[in-house]
């Protein structure tokens, strides 16, 4: 019979610890990532700027533009953006526009 203080669980660890993350890696890809979301909401400003001034026929339509950006930095962390831009009138007559932007944890999978 073995010793009361030799139990299952002083033995074997329910929670075994993981290897830590390679901290040149997150070094090297963190700057990337950032640079790359910067570069891509830059191109869609640049685009949505571009339909906004772009010529075309009268009319009276209105117009309603969201670009959204999401970037995963990890399995927990994120970024997002957003920008909004609603006219009346087709581009000509702007009337709301919204910038927003944050930051984003997992708390498990099911839950942001």
């Amino acid at each position: 019979m073995p010793h009361p203080s030799t139990s299952f669980n002083s033995c074997h660890d329910p929670f075994p610890k993981l290897p830590a993350p390679d901290s040149r890696l997150t070094t090297i890809f963190a700057p990337l990532k950032l640079l790359y979301l910067l570069m891509r909401t830059c191109f869609l400003v640049a685009m949505l700027l571009a339909s906004v001034f772009a010529y075309s026929q009268r009319s009276h339509l209105g117009s309603w533009n969201v670009i959204t950006t999401r970037v995963t930095l990890s399995e927990k962390w994120g970024l997002y953006n957003e920008l909004q831009l609603r006219s009346q009138s087709f581009y000509q007559d702007h009337y709301y526009h919204e910038v927003k932007g944050g930051v984003s944890y997992a708390i498990n999978k099911n839950f942001v």
